[in-house]
């Protein structure tokens, strides 16, 4: 598995865990998914490489305009479907930590997607 992101803080997090330990939690969770592959290794690309991962395409009209909500979803601004798989996740001001270089990432404030989805069309929220 080569793993390719624009952002050269994840590699380095990744390389030199040891530098960042306020991500610790979220890095043993790293270390638990690379196990899964025979091979992995984390590369630095240049953003301007990297334009097809900041577009997420609907899957029922494959329009590219796609907000999220203040829920943490997202849908489709053309015909309204929620994207499936796509949570907005982001750091609680109460999670950050004084001088430790980040946010203390807590488990239990993460959204979990339902065990079963049923792929079934769904009803746009937008008219």
């Amino acid at each position: 598995m080569v793993f390719e992101t624009d952002c050269s803080d994840v590699v380095k997090m990744v390389s030199k865990r040891e530098e960042w330990p306020a991500f610790a939690i979220l890095l043993d969770e790293v270390d638990r998914c690379k196990m899964g592959f025979t091979s992995f290794s984390i590369v630095h690309i240049p953003m301007t490489n990297n334009t097809k991962a900041d577009k997420m395409i609907c899957n029922a009209c494959e329009s590219d305009e796609i907000e999220g909500e203040e829920e943490g979803y997202f849908y489709c601004q053309k015909c309204g479907v929620r994207g499936e798989g796509i949570i907005g996740t982001a750091v609680n001001d109460d999670d950050l930590i004084g001088g430790t270089r980040g946010a203390l990432y807590q488990q239990a404030n993460a959204r979990r997607l339902p065990p079963q989805l049923i792929d079934a069309p769904q009803q746009p929220i937008h008219t």
